[in-house]
C-alpha cells in the first residue's frame, strides 16, 4: 500500500497518509469478505509514503509507514545533483532511498555496470539506482 507525495506545500503528507489508511481499511474489507485471501496479508504491512517531490519536506514519522525518497536523476548530471541530494536529506530519517538515473539514447551495459558499481561504493545508504532511458517526444 503506498502513497506518493508529489506536491510539498499544504497538508499534503497528510492526505498521503489517509489515502493509505482508507486503501488498508479497503483491503481489510475484501480479505474479510474472502476477495484476495493470499493478499490479507498486505493489510497489515507497513504501508510507504513515497516522497517524489523536488525538495523533501520536514516531516515527522508516524508508526506503522515507511518513508522513501524516489526520484529520477539525469543521467550526465548525476554526481552534481546526487551531491545536492544528499544535502538536502540530512536530517531527515528516511526508511529507504531509490533513484531511477535517466540517459539520453541507450547505454552500454558495461558502462551501465560500472557507473552502477560506482554509485553504490560512493553512496551506500542509497538503497536502489536503477538506469534507464529518456522517453522522448
Amino acid at each position: 500500500v503506498r502513497a506518493e507525495v508529489f506536491r510539498e506545500e499544504g497538508n499534503t503528507l497528510e492526505l498521503a497518509h489517509r489515502a493509505v489508511q482508507v486503501r488498508r481499511q479497503v483491503l481489510v474489507q475484501l480479505a474479510q469478505a474472502g476477495f484476495f485471501p493470499h493478499e490479507s496479508s498486505l493489510c497489515g504491512s507497513a504501508a510507504e509514503i513515497c516522497f517524489c517531490t523536488d525538495h523533501v519536506p520536514a516531516f515527522e514519522k508516524q508508526p506503522g509507514f515507511a518513508y522513501t525518497r524516489t526520484k529520477a536523476l539525469n543521467g550526465s548530471q548525476v554526481f552534481d545533483q546526487l551531491d545536492h541530494e544528499m544535502e538536502q536529506l540530512q536530517g531527515k530519517e528516511l526508511d529507504r532511498i531509490a533513484y531511477e538515473i535517466q540517459f539520453e539514447g541507450q547505454a552500454q551495459k558495461a558502462a551501465a555496470e560500472v557507473l552502477l558499481q560506482t554509485l553504490y561504493s560512493q553512496y551506500p545508504f542509497v538503497d536502489e539506482f536503477v538506469i534507464t532511458t529518456k522517453q522522448t517526444g
